[in-house]
């Protein structure tokens, strides 16, 4: 019944100013008995919008980036109320500036549609689980340093995609960002959701790049097939064709893995490299004796006659 009421409605007038009696009329189409709600109800009467039989009440990918939560899994209840509505505005407003302010004037039309800096209090809120708050307050704080969303010195919309790449979402740290939050929650199991879709996965092992065989070091992925000394070459299968035991995402070499069975005096990660397992083993029993044997042959022999 929406689609025929958009369609009325459009096809009837054509003033699409702020205020006009179209736009109200198109927030009034499915969001009037639930318009304020959060979270946004999943089965409404009135439907809350077009996309909420699309998505559920599933958080979207690019507001997980900025808000926290696992993608596919965390609902909206599950963030910040107005971390998802900051990070929603700035979606809609890059779209509509990409295409109006494509080549100049990107910053300042960002800003007109409504887009700033973010207020990091909004990741604090009572209800938020732990995960969800660390990481949301770690890169909001990001956000403020980079200025993405608040130079309306920006000229193209390229200039803002990089901000984000370069300053905000960037490889380098990730793995030990994700690691500090994982120490947060005592929880290796942790990940931060955007790394993997990015960033290029990184292996350790023992002694790996000549560093001494106890400490768990960085293997560099091989530049050809005739080098040495690095993942393909080291690394046992499936990984490449090695002898070594490499560890995706792990600079302890399985100490992710061990925790919290093992760890350090401070609940940190213990280096496995630097682990030395002892072997137990059974000692066997003495042999018996040569008349020992000879006494047990003629008891035997009595037997049997």
């Amino acid at each position: 019944l929406v689609l025929p009421a958009l369609v009325a409605v459009v096809s009837n007038s054509t003033d699409w100013t702020v205020g006009s009696p179209t736009l109200l009329a198109l927030e009034r189409v499915g969001s009037s008995a639930h318009l304020g709600e959060w979270p946004p109800p999943q089965y409404a009467k009135d439907y809350y919008a077009w996309w909420s039989h699309v998505f559920g009440r599933l958080v979207p990918n690019e507001v997980c980036d900025a808000c926290g939560g696992l993608p596919g899994f965390t609902p909206w209840e599950r963030i910040s109320e107005k971390c998802g509505l900051w990070s929603m505005t700035m979606l809609r407003c890059l779209q509509i500036c990409n295409g109006q302010n494509r080549w100049n004037g990107f910053g300042v039309c960002m800003k007109t549609c409504g887009v700033t800096a973010p207020d990091c209090s909004f990741c604090e809120e009572d209800h938020l689980p732990a995960n969800v708050t660390n990481y949301c307050s770690m890169t909001c704080k990001r956000f403020k340093e980079a200025k993405c969303t608040s130079d309306t010195t920006m000229k193209t919309s390229d200039d803002f995609v990089n901000c984000l790449h370069t300053k905000v979402f960037t490889c380098e740290g990730a793995l030990q960002r994700e690691l500090k939050i994982a120490g947060e929650l005592s929880n290796y199991n942790y990940t931060i959701s955007w790394r993997a879709r990015k960033c290029p996965r990184q292996l350790f092992a023992c002694g790996a790049d000549g560093s001494a065989v106890n400490k768990c070091s960085p293997m560099k992925w091989c530049e050809n097939p005739f080098d040495a000394g690095c993942v393909e070459s080291e690394c046992k299968f499936p990984i490449g064709a090695g002898q070594k035991e490499c560890y995706f995402d792990d600079p302890f070499c399985g100490g992710r893995k061990k925790f919290p069975e093992m760890k350090t005096e401070d609940s940190g990660l213990v280096d496995m490299c630097g682990v030395t397992t002892t072997t137990t083993t059974t000692s066997l029993p003495p042999e018996p004796k040569e008349e020992a044997l000879l006494a047990a042959a003629r008891h035997l022999r009595r037997g049997m006659n």
